[in-house]
C-alpha cells in the first residue's frame, strides 16, 4: 500500500507523463534448449507498460543562481532544499522514472542480439522454480520496481551522457529500453562543473575497471520494495511446473509466458461523445450555428485512437461517418446498415491524400497547389494535447490574391499596394468606360458601397469546400485608418457592426456575412444587392463615394464612379501608397447536427498497478499483494 502511495503521489504532482504505450523493458529471459531444458539461452524479452517517466512540477528554489554547491543534489544538480512548488506550474528539470528492472544489474557485452549490453545473471526466481534440475542460489535475480530522478541536462545545459546517449548530431536520445544493462562506457559530460563520468555513489558493479551507463542508473536508483524476497512479475507455469512459453508471431522467438505486476497505463475512454463548442452566437447575429470544436472528457491521447463523426445523426437506419485511427491512414468515408450489420468504406478518394488532421495550421494543410481538385468533404483537425475536434481552420488573405502554398500573401508583394489595386482586386463590377481597376458595386450608386468578397479571390478555399462558412467572431480585419488626422492611411484593425447598422457604418467599420444570408436573392441584376446577402462578402463605409476622381482625371461634377476614397492614400517618397487590407479569419464546413464520438488512451487519467509477491524464507511460499486505481493527473495543463 506504501508503494501505490508514494507511486500515486508522484503521478499526482507531475506536470507531464511522456507517452509510454511505445517503451517497452527489455526483459532479459530464459528460453528452453532443443532438450526442452527451460535454462536455455537468454533473450531480450520486450514488455509494455512497465517503465513510465514522469516530469515533477519546478520548484521555487530552482530560480537560485549560483546556489552553495554543498547544498545542491549532485545527482539532479537543484537544491535540496528546494522550497514550495513554483505558481503558475511549469516543468522542472528532472525526470522521475519508474521501471522494473533485474535487482542485480551488473552487465556484459551482447554478442547475439546487438544490444548495447545484457545481464551477467538473467531473471530466475528460486522460490518458484525450485524444482528445476540444476538450481543453486546464485542463480536468484528477480525482477523489482525502481524509482530514479535524473536530469536529462546539466546546469550548464549539456546532455547528462553519464545516463543519456546522443545521436549523431549530439542531441538527446531520452528513452533506451535496455539502459538498466547498457555496458556502455559513460562519457563525462561537457558541463565544468562535472568533473568524472561517474555519478555520486558509483560502484564497478560490472568488476571491469570502466564506469559503464548501467552502473550509473544503479548508484541513483532505489529499491521501492525488499530486493532479497520480493518478485514483481508473475510467470506462467505448465502441468510440469515449468515455465510456458509463446512464439512471439512478428519475430518468430520463443518468449516466456510473463506478467508484470507493476503496470502504468494510459487509461482507456471509449464512446466519449465530449461537449460541443456553442452552437449560437448572438453577439455575432448567428442564432444557430455548428460548433467550431469538440473538447473530449479527458486529454493527452495516445496514438492511435478511433474518431468517428456521424453526419446526419444516429438515429436512422443507414449511418454515414467518417473515420481516422489517428496515424499514417486517411481519413475514411463509411456508412453501417443497422439492419443488416454490412459496413462499408472508402479509400482516400473523398479526403486528399495530402490531407493531415495533425497539422491543418493553414489553406496550405488543404490545397497545397490546385484547389479546384479533390476536396476534403469536412475539414478538422486534432488537438491530442487538448483532446479536442477543432473544425474551425485558419486562413489569410490579402489584396489581389489569395496564396495556397502557404495560406499567407508574400510580404514584398503586399509592402506598396496603391488604392487602385485595392480596390481593384476585389470589385467585381467595372462601370463602363473607366480603366478595370476603377470599379464601383452598383449602377444604383445610392445602393454603392466598397466591399470584399472573399469567395471571389483567386485560391480561396471558400468558393470550393462544400457547406462552407466562416467562423462567427474569427476574423480580423486591418486596413488604412479612414480618419482624419496624423495615422490618416496607416494599418489599423477595424471595428465589426451589425448587418443593423450596414446604413450607418463609420469610417473604420465593417460587416461581415459568415454564410449566405437565408432565402437570399443571388440572382438580382444588381451586384450591391447580392453582395449584401452573400457569405464571405464585408462591405465597408460609404462616405467615400465621390464625383472627382484623381486616378482617371475625371472633373469635379462628372459620374461618381471612383472608390478610391473610402480606402485613403499617404505619400511616401513621392509614391501614392495606401495601406492594404488584410482579412485573417477561420472556416469550417460541419454541420449542427454532426455526431462526434471517440476511443482513445489518455495519459491525464492513467491506470497505476502496483503489485508485489512477498516470499517466506523457510517455506516459500509467496504472499501477493496488488492494488490498482486510476490517477487523475491535474497538473497536466489542456
Amino acid at each position: 500500500r506504501r508503494l501505490a502511495e508514494i507511486g500515486q503521489i508522484d503521478l499526482t504532482q507531475s506536470v507531464f507523463v511522456f507517452d509510454n504505450t511505445s517503451m517497452s523493458m527489455n526483459f532479459w529471459l530464459h528460453q528452453p534448449d532443443a532438450n526442452g531444458n527451460p535454462l536455455g539461452s537468454v533473450i531480450p524479452q520486450p514488455v509494455p507498460f512497465s517503465i513510465v517517466d514522469l516530469v515533477p512540477p519546478a520548484h521555487v528554489g530552482d530560480q537560485v543562481a549560483n546556489p552553495n554547491p554543498t547544498a545542491v543534489d549532485p545527482t539532479t544538480g537543484q537544491l535540496i532544499n528546494r522550497g514550495g512548488i513554483a505558481q503558475p506550474l511549469a516543468p522542472g528539470r528532472t525526470i522521475v522514472r519508474y521501471f522494473l528492472g533485474l535487482r542485480d544489474n551488473a552487465s556484459t557485452n551482447d554478442t547475439v542480439y546487438g544490444t548495447n549490453g545484457m545481464p551477467k545473471k538473467p531473471y530466475f526466481n528460486i522460490y518458484d522454480l525450485a524444482t528445476l534440475p540444476g538450481v543453486n542460489l546464485n542463480q536468484h535475480n528477480t525482477f523489482i520496481l525502481w524509482r530514479a530522478e535524473v536530469a536529462p541536462y546539466t546546469p550548464g545545459g549539456y546532455v547528462d551522457t553519464r545516463f543519456f546517449h546522443t545521436d549523431p548530431s549530439g542531441n538527446l536520445k531520452m528513452f533506451d529500453s535496455n539502459f538498466w544493462y547498457d555496458n556502455s562506457v559513460a562519457v563525462q559530460p561537457g558541463d565544468p562543473s562535472i568533473t568524472s563520468s561517474a555519478a555520486n555513489g558509483w560502484v564497478d558493479n560490472n568488476a571491469d575497471g570502466k564506469v559503464n551507463i548501467s552502473e550509473n542508473w544503479r548508484a541513483i536508483a532505489r529499491p521501492m520494495v525488499p530486493m532479497d524476497r520480493s518478485d514483481e512479475v508473475a510467470i506462467e507455469k505448465d502441468e510440469d511446473g515449468r515455465p510456458a512459453y509463446f512464439i512471439d508471431p512478428a519475430t518468430s522467438l520463443k518468449f516466456m509466458k510473463i506478467t508484470p505486476l507493476v503496470k502504468f497505463e494510459p487509461s482507456y475512454i471509449g464512446n466519449d461523445a465530449g461537449v460541443a463548442t456553442l452552437t449560437n452566437d448572438y453577439g455575432n447575429g448567428q442564432p444557430n450555428i455548428p460548433p467550431a470544436s469538440h473538447r473530449e472528457s479527458y486529454g493527452h491521447w495516445t496514438s492511435p485512437f478511433d474518431l468517428y463523426l456521424y453526419r446526419g445523426g444516429l438515429a436512422g437506419p443507414i449511418l454515414n461517418y467518417f473515420y481516422w485511427n489517428g496515424g499514417a491512414s486517411p481519413v475514411q468515408t463509411k456508412t453501417y446498415d443497422t439492419g443488416t450489420t454490412a459496413a462499408t468504406s472508402s479509400n482516400s478518394n473523398f479526403f486528399p491524400a495530402y490531407y493531415d488532421p495533425d497539422k491543418a495550421v493553414n489553406s496550405s494543410q488543404i490545397f497545397p497547389s490546385d484547389p479546384n481538385t479533390t476536396v476534403p468533404p469536412i475539414l478538422f483537425y486534432v488537438d491530442r494535447k487538448r483532446g479536442m475536434l477543432n473544425f474551425s481552420v485558419p486562413d489569410s488573405i490579402w489584396p489581389g490574391f489569395h496564396d495556397v502554398s502557404t495560406g499567407l500573401p508574400t510580404p514584398a508583394t503586399a509592402s506598396n499596394y496603391d488604392t487602385a489595386i485595392v480596390n481593384g482586386a476585389y470589385c467585381s463590377y467595372v462601370f463602363p468606360g473607366y480603366p478595370a481597376n476603377v470599379t464601383t458595386m452598383s449602377a444604383n450608386l445610392s445602393n454603392a458601397r466598397p466591399y470584399i468578397d472573399l469567395k471571389a479571390v483567386p485560391g480561396s478555399p471558400l468558393k470550393v469546400l462544400p457547406n462552407i462558412m466562416i467562423t462567427p467572431g474569427s476574423e480580423v480585419v486591418s486596413g488604412p485608418d479612414m480618419r482624419p488626422g496624423p495615422n490618416y492611411g496607416n494599418a489599423v484593425v477595424y471595428t465589426a457592426a451589425t448587418e443593423e447598422k450596414l446604413d450607418s457604418l463609420g469610417p473604420n467599420e465593417y460587416v461581415i456575412h459568415y454564410r449566405d444570408i437565408p432565402n437570399a436573392n443571388l440572382s438580382d441584376p444588381d451586384p450591391m444587392n447580392v453582395a449584401r446577402q452573400r457569405m464571405g462578402v464585408i462591405l465597408f463605409w460609404k462616405q467615400g463615394i465621390r464625383k472627382d476622381d484623381p486616378l482617371t482625371g475625371a472633373a469635379a461634377g462628372s459620374p461618381a464612379t471612383s472608390m478610391l476614397a473610402p480606402f485613403p492614400v499617404k505619400k511616401a517618397d513621392g509614391v501614392t501608397l495606401a495601406d492594404p487590407i488584410r482579412v485573417r479569419y477561420r472556416m469550417q464546413n460541419n454541420k449542427i447536427d454532426d455526431i462526434v464520438k471517440a476511443n482513445y488512451l489518455s495519459r491525464e487519467l492513467m491506470s497505476f498497478t502496483a503489485g508485489v509477491r512477498l516470499y517466506e524464507f523457510n517455506s516459500g511460499q509467496a504472499q501477493q499483494v496488488t492494488v490498482t486505481q486510476k490517477v487523475y493527473l491535474r497538473n497536466m495543463p489542456r
